[in-house]
């Protein structure tokens, strides 16, 4: 998009030094807005993407920074749509390493009203886009959003939502002396119980391992690629659903990795019973909070071993005896993830729009399909996250 507003940069070098150096004053508790994910995203898209980082600033002289991608697309052949994104390429195969908690790099917790008020300030003071997009916001977010949207006369679209599930490690240590599973329902303990001595009695014991370096950690990727696309990819005959399918996100995590490992933004595990691979677990780290990105897991295992469930409860304990406070599983409404945490909320990827008369046009198309389908016509699930 041609102008370029006070208070916004477009030159890789110049925007990672001034993120970098925000985000050293407030480190983040996400990695998805983090130095690490900020860079690899700006990498990746290179030239392929118009995008601009954009300054904010607190009424107390703090600044945050946010990433903005921007497209134009041809929407059914015909409707140009001008488009915005928080965090996001605007673009397939760029996007397919899938934000959550999504936000402005190197705010601090609790600002994100005064932040995205002064963002869509900013924003509405600019003619060349007709839609926004926020994608993976949490739950508290995506309502302060949506206030401010209808406030100013945008309109508001629920594009996806997803369940999100964690383990609270802190009540596991009050409420229940550091004992995961009695924080479990009856049937999950003995399910667990079962399937570990199953496992040990045939393998040996349940040992966890953590990538010692970068170049481990990569090496695990390369391990974890066949086992997810195993489970996930075009090699299990139906459409690809596996990020190792597309060279694009094999490119952003291996940069991920390099350039989050070292600041302790990444913790690839790998779970084995004796010398059997159970799984590759590829975590986050951001203020002691774990975050659950994707599994390698080996399904050619007798499925009574459950050998995912029992990374995942390793995994724990692994992150209970490091002082950890979270283990979050991220999006994705999977069976394992609700028998495996304490807590549950919501993820939502919103869409604001301009009073335009081609959105208005494509919202009545959009009624009008669903009218002739009728309630009952069979509808395409979202697109699943990384960790589904």
């Amino acid at each position: 998009m041609p102008r370029t507003p006070k208070g916004t940069v477009r030159d890789r070098s110049t925007a990672w030094a001034q993120v970098e150096a925000a985000l050293a004053a407030h480190p983040p508790d996400s990695v998805f807005r983090s130095a690490a994910w900020f860079r690899s995203c700006v990498e990746t898209w290179g030239e392929r993407v118009d995008w601009r980082v954009l300054e904010l600033t607190s009424d107390e002289g703090h600044t945050a920074w946010t990433l903005l991608g921007e497209r134009t697309e041809i929407r059914h052949r015909f409707l140009p749509v001008r488009v915005v994104a928080l965090g996001q390429a605007i673009d397939d195969a760029l996007d397919q390493p899938w934000i959550e908690q999504n936000g402005f790099l190197g705010s601090n917790p609790g600002s994100f009203p005064a932040y995205f008020s002064q963002l869509l300030a900013r924003l509405m003071n600019e003619r060349n886009w007709d839609e926004f997009r926020l994608g993976g916001m949490s739950e508290a977010d995506a309502t302060e959003a949506i206030r401010q949207a209808d406030r100013i006369g945008l309109s508001v679209r629920l594009a996806i939502e997803q369940p999100t599930f964690d383990v609270d490690l802190e009540e596991i240590r009050v409420r229940h002396g550091g004992d995961y599973l009695s924080a479990l329902s009856s049937n999950t303990r003995q399910q667990l119980r079962r399937s570990r001595r199953l496992a040990e009695q045939r393998f040996g014991p349940i040992a966890v391992e953590r990538a010692a370096s970068t170049g481990q950690a990569l090496d695990w990727l390369d391990q974890t690629a066949p086992l997810h696309r195993a489970r996930w990819g075009e090699s299990a005959g139906e459409a690809s659903a596996s990020g190792f399918d597309s060279p694009d996100f094999v490119a952003f995590h291996r940069r991920l990795i390099r350039y989050g490992f070292e600041a302790g933004a990444i913790d690839y595990l790998h779970i084995k019973a004796g010398d059997t691979t159970l799984a590759y677990l590829y975590n986050f780290i951001a203020r002691n909070r774990v975050q659950f990105y994707l599994s390698g897991v080996d399904h050619r295992i007798d499925p009574a071993v459950r050998p995912g469930l029992l990374a995942h409860w390793a995994a724990i304990d692994h992150a209970l005896a490091n002082g950890r406070v979270t283990y979050d599983f991220l999006a994705g409404d999977s069976r394992y993830k609700r028998s495996l945490s304490t807590r549950s909320g919501r993820t939502l990827w919103l869409v604001l729009q301009r009073p335009r008369w081609r959105l208005r046009l494509e919202q009545a198309g959009r009624m009008a399909r669903r009218v002739f389908r009728g309630a009952s016509a069979r509808v395409a699930p979202p697109p699943s996250p990384p960790s589904a």
